[in-house]
């Protein structure tokens, strides 16, 4: 994957979801970490190319009602 990814968990929480779009796909990743410590796995990631046709916008909604 190119370019950044950053993931906030909310407090008391051990799991995260990112989503990226970009201008031909959109990815998703699912984190998780273990207790306070700094282990963080990335426990999935999904990608799918952007064909909806409102483009980026409807595919990051889409990819949000999973």
């Amino acid at each position: 994957m190119e370019g950044r990814w950053a993931a906030r968990f909310a407090p008391g929480r051990h799991r995260s979801t990112g989503i990226d779009v970009g201008a031909d796909e959109v990815r998703v990743a699912v984190l998780s970490r273990r207790g306070r410590i700094a282990d963080v796995r990335v426990e999935g990631l999904e990608r799918e190319p952007v064909a909806l046709a409102g483009g980026p916008e409807d595919a990051r909604w889409a990819a949000v009602a999973r």
